[in-house]
């Protein structure tokens, strides 16, 4: 059992190391510290737990599923859990426009600090697994055919070395969390490549979830009710992350139109420290249905060899 610990303790520190990996403070390159390079040995790792994930993976890629598994599990459910599933299972089949900002608070020094917050803005059609992103730090992101192209500005393609190619190449199989389970995939799979997973709430949601009703809600042009639910050391996590929080707001129509997800990691990358670094993602949703196609840049002008995502 303690060579099990050992383990899982030099996994964890090697697993956050890699995901807060921050760019050098460089001019050319100064900016967000969100961003970094997928490395390749990055990538093998991941698939190293494609088993653990299979699962999840394919539940990604047919949307259509969640609606199938939801009959069942919300026959028995709470009223709030119902309609808090039903709202993520409806946005894993559809197409919207999303925006998110992303900060960052460290509560222990010595945590790598990012330059917050960052934006992502742009529509995603998750059934048919597109996107189109513009990101605050001047990348752009194309997701289609299974695969995330990233145009990135001239200098910090210099800087990564894509061989004069603004854009990179990387499969969504190999974007993946370190981890396998659904509370891995909610704190980490929030980036360029997935910047919504409605699929990994939706099994954490089934796992042990109480829900809790807020009240009613409104936005411009519509009215709801905001519910709110939080997980204390979830498993699967290395014992990297401390909290996971979730507040959506739901329409009268059954769309999901905000969530606002705080994210509590271990401080120092130590597995069960109390929480070190905090990430606040703020999500708003609109245009449900909107309809768009995505194109892929020419493969002239595409590095296929270094995948880049903006990942923590």
């Amino acid at each position: 059992m303690e060579d099990v610990y050992t383990d899982e303790d030099h996994d964890a520190r090697h697993l956050l190391a890699t995901a807060f990996e921050t760019v050098p403070a460089d001019p050319a390159t100064a900016g967000d510290g969100l961003l970094r390079a997928v490395h390749r040995r990055y990538a093998r790792r991941r698939r190293t737990r494609a088993v653990v994930s299979a699962s999840a993976a394919a539940a990604v890629a047919a949307g259509t599923t969640a609606a199938v598994l939801l009959s069942v599990t919300v026959a028995g459910a709470s009223p709030a859990l119902a309609a808090v599933t039903s709202a993520l299972s409806r946005a894993s089949a559809a197409s919207f426009r999303m925006n998110l900002k992303i900060t960052q608070h460290i509560v222990v020094p010595g945590d790598p600090v990012m330059r917050s917050p960052l934006y992502i803005t742009g529509e995603l059609d998750l059934k048919r697994n597109l996107g189109e992103e513009t990101l605050s730090n001047g990348w752009q992101t194309r997701i289609v055919g299974g695969k995330a192209y990233t145009e990135l500005p001239p200098a910090q393609a210099k800087f990564y070395g894509t061989g004069g190619k603004l854009w990179t190449e990387e499969s969504l199989e190999t974007t993946g969390p370190p981890y396998g389970s659904a509370a891995a995939q909610v704190a980490w799979d929030f980036n360029s490549d997935r910047p919504f997973n409605p699929q990994a709430l939706l099994a954490l949601l089934r796992s042990r979830a109480k829900v809790r009703d807020e009240g009613s809600v409104s936005g411009l042009g519509w009215t709801g009710t905001r519910y709110n639910f939080s997980f204390s050391h979830p498993g699967g996590t290395g014992r990297v992350v401390d909290s996971i929080t979730c507040t959506v707001d739901v329409d009268t129509q059954g769309h999901i139109r905000s969530m606002v997800q705080t994210t509590a990691f271990a401080a120092l990358g130590k597995p069960g420290a109390r929480a070190g670094t905090i990430y606040t993602l703020d999500f708003t949703f609109s245009d449900f249905g909107v309809r768009f196609s995505v194109v892929p840049p020419p493969s002239s002008l595409v590095d296929n060899r270094t995948g880049l995502s903006v990942q923590f």
